[in-house]
């Protein structure tokens, strides 16, 4: 084993219990496929964002540098990076630092991915409510 997973063994074992029960759950990995869908970012930079967001929980990246991680390693401008480092602040980070101090996380932002696809029936309806009739 080399140093690196000895050293995140370490600030594993060293985290709060509910920071190693969030991460050992599917919902960071569903949070980051839907800010990464709301984001556009390239699938390819999905896993260092998770790296990322792992090294910040486990206290490893001090999250004054989480913006200048987030613009280097999933590649975006600095306003990108801020309002996506903003909303991993009010939905991830929120959701856990009340998990820590014992309060419920229900009135935490959600992340909530909505299908711009529209239906067959929504376009059938778009194009009779748009075209003129004689």
């Amino acid at each position: 084993m080399d140093n690196t997973n000895i050293q995140l063994e370490t600030l594993f074992a060293q985290a709060n219990k509910e920071v190693q029960v969030y991460l050992l759950s599917n919902e960071l990995d569903n949070a980051i496929a839907v800010l990464g869908k709301i984001h556009t970012l390239q699938i390819g930079k999905y896993l260092p964002l998770k790296n990322i967001i792992t090294l910040i929980l486990l206290g490893a990246i001090d999250p004054k540098e989480a913006v200048s991680h987030i613009q280097t390693s999933c590649e975006l401008g600095e306003d990108e990076a801020y309002t996506l480092a903003k909303d991993l602040d009010e939905t991830i980070f929120q959701k856990v630092r009340l998990s820590i101090i014992g309060k419920s996380t229900e009135d935490v932002k959600q992340l909530i991915l909505t299908d711009s696809t529209p239906s067959k029936d929504e376009l059938r309806k778009e194009i009779l409510d748009t075209t003129k009739r004689t």
